[in-house]
Order: structure tokens, then sequence, then C-alpha cells
């Protein structure tokens, strides 16, 4: 008892200063360093113009429900008062802090005796991953959600009250959180072995309400198709791809800033984070393999699986069969795939957790990477702010690999500071339109995954 105490009290003297550094690059730079997230920002200050009857005459609000939505929505209702500005460090301070207690939680739900290596892993795979460097800030606040609904306990679950709940609430987030949600509530229904079977799928009714929700979003809402660039490109392609995507588990996170050219040294460092990716993901897939997939795939354990385990499992394969683009979602995979290995960690009792916590250990060193990384950014905070001279914004010298770029929305200071007219809004996937339709806005940029597309 008394070392479990110490490890605990260890891990926490590490992750406080953790916090401390990310909290601090999210409110020391010029803005919030995260590339969609300004752009949300921005919809949430024209929500709020909305709300106070301006704007009407150059922006729409869908008539539907619409995932992609919760961020824009608590973001308005920040604005109403303080400065959109101030709103958005309030929204990701929230989240770090958020994000910290809900990885200390699920881990010491897992590993209560030494749970300091799995809280760290969480933090560098799911809360602090590629989606939320390139600011895919509704996605990473349904991953919160998701993160409670695993902290709940089986019976708290299957009660309608809670189902209905997370399920309407995940659906605001993001369509791939919500999927995974349904899936999970799905499980769970089918194996309530006390009810009969031909009667198990109304054990799932409040959630129907979610799907009645999609169901009208998608009857209204039109996508429009992107072209696969992997769709001819061969098996072994394919494979480097969802390689690749597993190795944005890792820590190492590639800021790309306007003008960007980098000496020898920072290629070599850029190199060496790289490798330290493809090292990271391949030591996780070695943890799970021995902690989850194995225990399961062998000797038929699957027959007595969790609904935690049948989840990852399912989210495993469905994340690797995905095409690199469905309709305007650029690498879906990759958003199945923190689902799933939250589910697979979660699930993990006993001498299979206590194994996996003692591999997390090793693991959990590369925060120093993550951390590095992040105070990386921080020292750039000048070069996040417009440079005139800069001819090409994003240069084609870039490395395309685990790259983010801050400053891809950097207008939207000069809007919410009253420097500049308001623009069209850059995304329409959340309820926000345009009166005319969209064009590319001077500070549209490909998201990290369409530039790795263009540049396969």
């Amino acid at each position: 008892m008394d070392n479990a105490i110490a490890t605990r009290s260890n891990g926490i003297v590490i992750l406080l200063p953790m916090v401390a550094v990310l909290l601090f690059v999210m409110n020391a730079t010029p803005y919030v360093p995260l590339q969609d997230y300004n752009e949300w920002v921005y919809q949430g200050f024209i929500t709020s113009q909305l709300l106070h009857g301006h704007l009407s005459d150059r922006f729409l609000v869908a008539l539907f429900p619409v995932p992609n939505s919760a961020v824009q929505v608590l973001l308005a209702l920040l604005c109403a008062v303080m400065p959109a500005a101030i709103a958005a460090q309030v929204l990701a301070s929230l989240y770090v802090v958020a994000a910290a207690t809900l990885a200390w939680l699920l881990s010491m739900k897992i590993a209560p005796a030494q749970n300091g290596g799995l809280c760290f892993l969480l933090l560098i795979c799911v809360y602090f991953n590629s989606p939320f460097w390139n600011g895919y800030m509704n996605y990473q606040l349904g991953i919160l959600l998701f993160s409670v609904w695993l902290l709940l306990d089986p019976a708290a679950r299957r009660k309608p009250l809670w189902v209905f709940a997370f399920t309407i609430a995940a659906f605001f987030t993001h369509a791939m959180i919500w999927a995974s949600l349904m899936l999970l509530v799905a499980i769970d229904a089918l194996r309530q072995r006390q009810i009969p079977l031909v009667l198990r799928p109304l054990a799932a009714w409040p959630a129907l309400a979610s799907l009645g929700l999609f169901g009208w979003y998608a009857a209204c809402k039109h996508t429009p198709m992107m072209p696969d660039p992997h769709a001819n490109a061969g098996l072994l392609h394919a494979v480097g791809y969802k390689l690749y995507t597993l190795a944005k588990l890792g820590p190492y996170h590639n800021f790309a800033y306007a003008g960007d050219a980098r000496d020898a040294f920072h290629m070599a460092l850029y190199y060496l984070g790289c490798a330290v990716n493809f090292a990271f993901a391949a030591a996780l897939v070695y943890l799970l393999w021995g902690a989850f997939a194995r225990p399961l795939l062998l000797r038929g354990g699957w027959r007595t699986a969790s609904p935690e385990q049948l989840g990852a499992l399912a989210l495993i394969v469905v994340s690797l069969s995905m095409p690199a683009v469905i309709a305007d979602l650029v690498n879906p995979g990759e958003r199945v795939m923190y689902p799933a290995l939250l589910l697979a960690l979660s699930s993990l009792r006993g001498e299979r957790a206590a194994q996996a916590a003692r591999m997390a250990r090793w693991l959990a060193l590369a925060i120093v990477v993550l951390v590095a990384s992040a105070l990386g950014l921080a020292a750039n905070g000048a070069r996040l702010l417009p440079d005139p001279s800069a001819a090409d914004m994003w240069s084609s010298r870039t490395p395309p690999f685990f790259l983010s770029r801050p400053g891809a929305y950097h207008d939207v200071q000069s809007i919410l500071n009253g420097e500049a007219s308001v623009r069209k809004v850059a995304f329409e996937t959340g309820y926000l339109f345009n009166r005319q339709p969209a064009t590319h806005a001077p500070t549209q940029v490909r998201t990290e995954d369409q530039t790795q597309s263009a540049a396969d």
C-alpha cells in the first residue's frame, strides 16, 4: 500500500509541471496555437454576433442538427461574458485540465497501484495527440466525453437517462465519437443475458434519439465528396499509410511556421522525432498485443470478452480497413483509432493491467519529447504572427510528416481585435454557412492529412 501511494505521489509530481507547461503554451502565445481551433473560435465569435442580431446578411445557421458543433456553441456562450480571444484561451485551458484529470482517473481505474505510466501514455496518445495540435477540438471534446463514459460502472451505462444524455452529447461533438459510443451501447445491450435474445436490441432504445438526429442530419446536409489520393496507389502504399497513421500516436509533433526553412540541425531534429514516433508506435503495438489482443484471440478468449474488449477489437478492424478519405473526412481511420485505444487500455484488469503498466512506465519517458515539442512551439510564438516578407506562407520545403500549422488561421485575431473585416467561414462542416458558396479564403490551408496525401 505504501509503495502504491508513493507511486501515485511521484506521478502527480511529474503530471502537474506538464499540465503547467501546456497551460503556459495555450496562454503565452499570441493566440491559442492549435491549427484549426482558431477557425472554430472565429465561428463561435460569428455565432455570438448572430445572437445579437448582427451579420445575418453574411451567414446562415443550419436548421437541422449538425455534429462538429459543440465547441462553437461553447465559445459563443463564453463570448457573452468575455472577449472572444480570452474565451478561446479559457476553453483550451479547461480542456488541458480536464484531459489531465481524466487520464489520471482512467489510469487509476486500470492499475490503481501503478498508474503513473499509463496516465502519461494516455496523455501522449489520446489527449494531446495529433488531432489536438491540429485543432480538432470538437473531436477532442468527444474524446473527453467518451472517457467519462468509460469511467462509469457497467450498471450506470445501462441506465436509460445516461444512455440518452451521452449519445446526444456525443452526436454534437463528432460523428466518429458518436458512432464509437453507439457501438458500445449496442454491444452492451446484446450481451444482457437476462433479457431474451430477440428483445435485447430494445435495451438500447434511449440511443434511438441520437440515431434520429443523425438521420435528420444525413437527409439535410449535402456532403461534398473528396477524391481519395490513395485509391489506386496499391497495397504497399496503403500499408505504409496505415503505419504512418499508427505512428501519429507518438509524442513528436512537427510544427511549421510561415516561410518555414530549416537548417541541417533542425532537419536532424525532425528525422529524430519521426524515428521516435515510429519506435513508440511499435512498442505500443507490442504492449497491446501482449496485454490485450493475444489473450483474447488465443484459446477462445473472445467468448468471455467484455463489451469494451469487443468494442476495441471491432474499432481496430474498422480503423485498419477504412480508406484514406470518406466523403469530406480525411483519414477517418485515425478518428477511430483513438477510441479503440481507449477501450483496449480501459478493459485491462488484473495481471494484464499490471503487465501493461510495467511496460507503460518505459513508454511514458516519451513525455519528454511531447513537452519539448510544446516548449518549442511556445519559444516560436513570435512566428505565429503574420510575416509580410514571407512570399510563400506555407513553404513546399516544410517536412510533411506529423505536421501541424499553428498559425494557419492567424487572421482570426485581427478580426477579433477589430483590425480587419469579417470573412467567409473556411469550414462549412459545422452549423454555420456562408450566404454565398464558400471560396478559398486567403488563410484556408490543407490539413496535415491532406498535405501528406499530396506528398504521397
